[in-house]
């Protein structure tokens, strides 16, 4: 079974928590885009995603010989900086969005990805990270 632990030190930002508004200058309405801070979180989670991937040799992308689309199990556990309080789902959302942008998996479809799971645990001023534990379902028929 193929399986890698990938891990994410860092805050967690929600990208869909972290829009601003601004001014299109063609059109002059304004436009809803994501914040600068979520844009590159996101390029550092995929970086650093993409970094420890290839140092254990995990190949993704490539399909199975008779072109059907790998599933993966992901387990995500979360330690933030402090205790605000914050959702689990868009941390999630973000996360995937890395892990997709990295190239660790193709899609965060269902049809890709059809188990998630996500645990709190805790606070850890020090170090507030992710650990995304990636398992590939392979299906006895």
């Amino acid at each position: 079974m193929n399986e890698i632990t990938l891990t994410y030190h860092g805050v967690i930002y929600s990208k869909k928590n972290s829009k601003r508004i601004v001014m299109n200058w063609r059109t002059r309405k304004p436009i809803i885009v994501s914040n600068r801070n979520a844009k590159n979180q996101e390029a550092a989670m995929a970086w650093e995603f993409r970094e420890q991937a290839r140092k254990e040799g995990w190949e993704a992308l490539s399909n199975p010989k008779d072109g059907s689309e790998r599933q993966y199990h992901i387990s995500i556990k979360l330690w933030q900086k402090d205790l605000r309080r914050r959702d689990l789902d868009n941390q999630a959302t973000a996360i995937l969005d890395g892990l997709v942008a990295a190239g660790v998996i193709p899609d965060d479809c269902c049809d890709i990805v059809p188990k998630l799971s996500i645990e709190y645990r805790g606070v850890n001023c020090d170090d507030p990270r992710a650990e995304v534990k990636i398992k590939e379902i392979v299906w006895m028929v």
